[in-house]
C-alpha cells in the first residue's frame, strides 16, 4: 500500500460484537487509509473476529492488528498513533460508524491546506439504530471556547496531525476519566490551524456495550479539573 493519507486507530476492549463496524466504517474506498486496531487485552473473541476478518477483507493489508495487555484506552490509542505510517490520525471508537463522506472532504481540505493542524465534523447519536441527537460542531474561530465551555465536536471526528500529537506529549495514561475531554483541549491549547467541516463525520453508538473509556465523570471531576485547567 501507498503511504497512506490517513490512519484511523481503533481501540479495542471486549469488543467482538461492535468492532468490525468500526472497521468496515473506516474502509474507505478509493483512498488509501491505514486501519489500526489495538485490542486491549479483551478477554473476549476480540482479536480472532478480527484476524479473521482481516484474512477475507479485500484491502488486508491496510489493516494493522495490535495486542496489548490491558493498559486502558488512552494506552491503547498512544500504541496506535505511534504505529501510524500517515502524517494524519483519526481516533475512532470502537463501537461508532464513520461517515465516508467526511473522510472525503477532510482530505481534500488537508490538501488544499496543508498548513492545518486539526480537521474536524459534527456527529449523530444513535440508539438502537434510531437518530436520537445531532450536534454541529463549534466553529474554528470558537474551537478552544467550545472545548472549554463544553465539546468541541465528539473526539472522533477529529483529524489530528501526528506531528501536533507528538508536541503535546499523546494521551495522559494517568487521567481517571475524560482522557477525551484532556487531549482535545491539549490540541487545541497548541494550534491555531483548525479547520471546521460543515458535515457529520461520525455516528456515536449509545447501546448498551459500554465503551472504552467509560468512568463516572461524578468520581473523579475535581481532580480532572485541577489538573486539566492548571495547564491554560
Amino acid at each position: 500500500m501507498d503511504k497512506p493519507v490517513l490512519s484511523i486507530v481503533i481501540p479495542a476492549y471486549n469488543r467482538e460484537k461492535t468492532v468490525l463496524r468500526a472497521v468496515r466504517s473506516a474502509e474507505v474506498s478509493n483512498l488509501p487509509v491505514e486501519i489500526i486496531v489495538v485490542d486491549d487485552g479483551s478477554t473476549d473473541a476480540t482479536t480472532d473476529v478480527l484476524k479473521h476478518y482481516k484474512k477475507s477483507a479485500s484491502k488486508s493489508d491496510s489493516i494493522v492488528l495490535l495486542k496489548q495487555e490491558n493498559q486502558g484506552a488512552p494506552a491503547a490509542r498512544n500504541t496506535g498513533w505511534k504505529a501510524a505510517n500517515s502524517d494524519w490520525v483519526l481516533f475512532l471508537d470502537s463501537d461508532d460508524e464513520l461517515i465516508p463522506e467526511f473522510i472525503h472532504q477532510a482530505i481534500n481540505t488537508i490538501s488544499e491546506n496543508p498548513q492545518l493542524e486539526i480537521v474536524y465534523g459534527g456527529y449523530q447519536i444513535k440508539k438502537n439504530d434510531q437518530i436520537i441527537r445531532t450536534s454541529q460542531a463549534f466553529p474554528e474561530e470558537n474551537a478552544l471556547a467550545g472545548v472549554i465551555s463544553s465539546w468541541l465536536t465528539h473526539p472522533s471526528a477529529i483529524l489530528f496531525k501526528k506531528s501536533l500529537i507528538e508536541r503535546i506529549g499523546g494521551w495522559d495514561e494517568t487521567q481517571p476519566a475524560m482522557q477525551d475531554f484532556q487531549f482535545t483541549l491539549m490540541a487545541s491549547l497548541n494550534t491555531e490551524k483548525i479547520k471546521r467541516l460543515r458535515t457529520y463525520a461520525v455516528v456515536v453508538r449509545e447501546d448498551d456495550y459500554g465503551r472504552i473509556s467509560d468512568v463516572r465523570f461524578e468520581k473523579f471531576g475535581k481532580q480532572i479539573n485541577k489538573q486539566l485547567f492548571s495547564a491554560i
